[in-house]
């Protein structure tokens, strides 16, 4: 787990572990945000997640239910 603060560094953070293609996992709340993504999981907290076979990984946005899902 690498934890960052603010969307200001997504991108190298990404970048900097090899993922170009992630799921988000974020209530509705934060779609209006530009974060890259493939696929995005609002269902939160969900104690079963499907991840699509392109992503490469995830990312977890807002409190801790988007966090113990991711």
């Amino acid at each position: 787990m690498i934890v960052r603060w603010g969307l200001g560094e997504l991108g190298a953070t990404l970048a900097e572990v090899g993922v170009g293609r992630p799921l988000v996992i974020a209530s509705e709340r934060w779609r209006r945000l530009e974060v890259p993504h493939v696929a995005w999981s609002a269902e939160v907290p969900s104690v079963h997640v499907d991840v699509p076979g392109d992503v490469d990984g995830i990312v977890a946005i807002g409190g801790g239910s988007a966090i113990d899902t991711g």
